[in-house]
Formats: structure tokens, C-alpha cells, sequence
């Protein structure tokens, strides 16, 4: 497997703008998300749009994942069910790039894997988004990494991520889906234009 993961030292800083107590970040689950307006990024976070822009990217969506100590996601890719059904899956889940900007992270870890061959995931909803989630049983882990600093991640492969104690704090990840304003962007091509800025070593 290809590298699915780069820390990220682009020429501006991320302004976060969501508090904790939001009320949008209120639930149940030790991990939530929510979709956050492009507006509000633009509005927040301008040099970063323009730069993206002067790249040939743009965001198509935003989603802020909201953790809490010891939380641990399910092994699972970042496609809908219905995007999994389309026979062009393969090509479609190579295009799940995204940027995430990372706040109170101590320790947290990412992990991808391969799927044994024949096996089929299972279909989950949590907080009213649907996503594909794999049995651990029948996934080889292939690549672990310390996910604490902005980064660009390969989403749609699959992946898992979990925190440690955290500080006793609750760790927040603004997650951005990257296109590109030509046409298709897969994973190769992100690298390739972002690695000027990206850890590499």
C-alpha cells in the first residue's frame, strides 16, 4: 500500500471556529460529526481557500469530528452505501482526499488496513451518516501513524483512528474533502501538488 498519510506545514495557520459546548456537538456517542458550511470556512478561513484555489483544489464539503478521550472509530471507509454499490468503486474511493486540521490531540493514532479478499463490510449510520464499517477479523493492518498535527489522509481507504486519555480534553478534527476545479482528484495527484508542503520523510 501507498502512503496514506502526511503531516501538513502549509504557509498559514487554521482558524477554528467552533467552541465545544456548540450545541451541534452535543450527543450521546463518544464520537460525532458534523457538516459544517462552506460559508463559514470561506468566512474563517480565507488564505486557505485561496491558496487551495492557486493549487487548482477546492473543498467540496467540510465535516467536524468531535472525540472524546479513549474514543475509538469503527475500521471503516469514508464512502456512503450508495457510493459503494457503484461499480466504479475502486476509482471513486481513490478520489476521498482530505485535509484535517487538528485540535486538542494528544496521542491519537490512525491506522489503515487491507480486507481480506472475498469479504464484504457492513452498512452503519452514525449521527445520520451512513458509512461502510469492516469486520477487524478480516482486515490486516498496513500502515499506523500518530494523527495529532494538520495532515492530508487517504479517506478512502480503509482506516481507523483512536484516542488516548487525551489530556482529559476532548479532541476536535475539522475534516475537508479537497476536489479539484478541473476535474477528478485522486490521491497521487494531491500528493504530488501538495508535496512542497507536506512531511515526506
Amino acid at each position: 500500500m501507498d502512503r496514506p498519510h502526511y503531516n501538513l506545514n502549509i504557509p498559514m495557520k487554521f482558524r477554528p471556529w467552533v467552541s465545544l459546548d456548540d450545541p451541534r456537538l452535543e450527543h450521546p456517542n463518544p464520537t460525532h460529526e458534523v457538516d459544517i458550511a462552506l460559508d463559514d470556512l470561506r468566512l474563517h478561513n480565507p488564505e486557505l481557500i485561496d491558496f487551495l484555489g492557486e493549487l487548482g483544489m477546492e473543498v467540496s464539503h467540510l465535516r467536524l469530528f468531535r472525540s472524546r478521550p479513549w474514543a475509538r472509530y469503527s475500521i471503516h471507509i469514508d464512502l456512503s452505501p450508495d457510493d459503494y454499490a457503484d461499480t466504479e468503486y475502486a476509482r471513486a474511493a481513490d478520489q476521498i482526499v482530505k485535509l484535517n486540521f487538528i485540535f486538542n490531540s494528544w496521542g491519537t493514532r490512525m491506522q489503515w488496513f487491507q480486507q481480506a479478499q472475498g469479504q464484504r463490510p457492513q452498512r452503519n449510520n452514525n449521527s445520520g451518516f451512513s458509512f461502510y464499517s469492516f469486520d477487524p477479523k478480516t482486515c490486516a493492518r498496513v500502515y499506523d501513524t500518530v494523527c495529532d498535527r494538520d495532515c492530508l489522509i487517504h479517506a478512502g481507504r480503509i482506516h481507523t483512528a483512536f484516542n488516548t486519555a487525551n489530556n482529559d480534553q476532548d479532541r476536535m478534527c475539522y475534516s475537508l474533502f479537497l476536489v479539484s476545479a478541473q476535474g477528478e482528484l485522486n490521491w497521487d495527484r494531491a500528493v504530488t501538488i501538495l508535496t512542497p508542503w507536506l512531511d515526506v520523510a
